[in-house]
């Protein structure tokens, strides 16, 4: 979504989950300095709706951060601890329901594996106690 009026309508429906997938992508861009990267999309899913936030064209809204702090509401993905500082370079917010999936893989599983996370049927049985 890249429309400031549609965040309110989508974080309603992602407040009353109780498990959503989470990742974020980040767009290179050249520097005088080399390459840095901003976030540029969000993604929380739910089994069946996958949202996608375009940060590049909307703002981190008080109505994302209420998801992304809430621990009643378990956020899966793989390499949270990164993509959380990447978001608070955007927007300071208290973490609340995290689970990396990298932390609880086996030793020796890949990123890619891991990265399975953002497909709703490797993560809808996670059961891992939240973070923050």
């Amino acid at each position: 979504m890249d429309q400031e009026r549609d965040i309110a309508a989508a974080c309603k429906h992602l407040a009353g989950e109780t498990l959503l997938g989470f990742r974020h992508r980040d767009s290179g861009r050249r520097s005088g300095r080399g390459v840095t990267f901003r976030v540029s999309l969000l993604q929380l899913s739910t089994r069946e709706v996958c949202y996608l936030f375009r940060l590049n064209r909307i703002p981190l809204d008080k109505a994302i951060l209420k998801i992304l702090e809430d621990r009643r509401i378990l956020k899966i993905g793989a390499d949270v601890a990164g993509d959380l500082r990447s978001l608070r370079q955007i927007r300071h917010f208290r973490d609340g329901g995290f689970v990396d999936l990298q932390t609880i893989a086996p030793n020796g599983a890949s990123r890619r594996r891991a990265s399975a996370s953002s497909r709703p049927s490797c993560w809808a049985g996670a059961s891992r106690k939240p973070s923050g």
